[in-house]
């Protein structure tokens, strides 16, 4: 890869035909965020519900490494890798039309003008807050709505969006 965007694209591609909303994740969205008013309640009653009811399971072999699995499987079967969860946080929540992107991380130091899928080893949700974002991470299962383990914390994220070219933001 030659640039951050060109990895924004490639993981784009593997993640947009995923995030489909079925009826299935429409009518869970419907029955999570029904009586909830505020934007930021009906997020936290998804993120609720996706980082406590879903087990983390993680296999990293071959493309799987990289490609989630599609939000309804994910529903379906209860279970996934940080990857999968956000595909799940991110389809619920564009079920009820809030926009949120994957953005990929690392534990690690990243060498931003080394621009590589293979640097990240982590995907959390940035959801659009003007020109900045709030990141939430379902893999914790009982961290609160908002919170990132610390060697997350203060680092450099490639968020992905999707129609524009992805970034590095911390």
């Amino acid at each position: 890869f030659e640039s951050w965007e060109q990895v924004g694209n490639w993981f784009n591609a593997l993640e947009q035909s995923k995030m489909v909303v079925t009826p299935e994740i429409q009518s869970k969205a419907d029955e999570l965020t029904k009586g909830k008013v505020s934007d930021e309640e009906k997020v936290r009653a998804l993120y609720d519900f996706v980082a406590m009811n879903f087990r983390y399971i993680g296999v990293d072999l071959g493309i799987g490494r990289y490609s989630p699995h599609a939000a309804a499987d994910i529903l379906a079967n209860r279970y996934g890798d940080c990857k999968d969860k956000h595909t799940l946080f991110a389809a619920l929540l564009k079920a009820i039309g809030i926009t949120a992107y994957p953005a990929l991380s690392s534990q690690f130091k990243m060498d931003s003008a080394l621009p590589s899928p293979g640097l990240f080893n982590h995907v959390i949700t940035a959801i659009p807050k003007g020109d900045l974002f709030l990141f939430a991470d379902t893999t914790p299962e009982m961290a609160p709505f908002g919170a990132l383990i610390s060697p997350l914390r203060d680092r450099q994220v490639l968020v992905v969006p999707s129609g524009a070219p992805a970034r590095l933001v911390k």
